[in-house]
């Protein structure tokens, strides 16, 4: 199958998160509940981590990407495009368990559809 150059690259990633987040948040929601605090926890700080030091791995291959250098010393072990990804789902997820849930470009998701105002204001339209 021949990509289409004309889809918006954030469309593509957008769709493929429709289907990754709500993976992990089922993940999630089996974890007793102690647990699942600090799970979250640590997802969120790794996705805020990840995604903006090396966001741009979603949009550029490794090899287009400008290497780290620090005091004129390559670091390597910079995640790819799949660890990024990774990291932004499991962020998503994380979030989708709080009070507003999370919403990336047209995508919603919540773990408490009840309590969630976004999902209230969907529900009366």
């Amino acid at each position: 199958m021949t990509p289409n150059p004309a889809a918006d690259p954030l469309d593509v990633l957008a769709e493929t998160l429709a289907l990754a987040v709500p993976l992990e948040m089922a993940r999630l929601a089996r974890l007793p509940d102690g647990h699942r605090d600090t799970v979250i926890w640590t997802l969120a700080a790794r996705a805020g981590r990840l995604v903006s030091h090396h966001g741009d791995a979603l949009q550029w291959p490794a090899a287009g990407r400008r290497t780290r250098c620090y005091g004129g010393v390559r670091i390597d072990g910079a995640p790819g495009t799949a660890g990024v990804f990774t990291a932004l789902a499991g962020g998503l997820a994380a979030a989708a368990f709080g009070p507003d849930g999370a919403t990336f470009h047209v995508r919603h998701w919540c773990a408490q559809p009840s309590a969630c105002p976004t999902c209230r204001a969907e529900a009366a339209a």
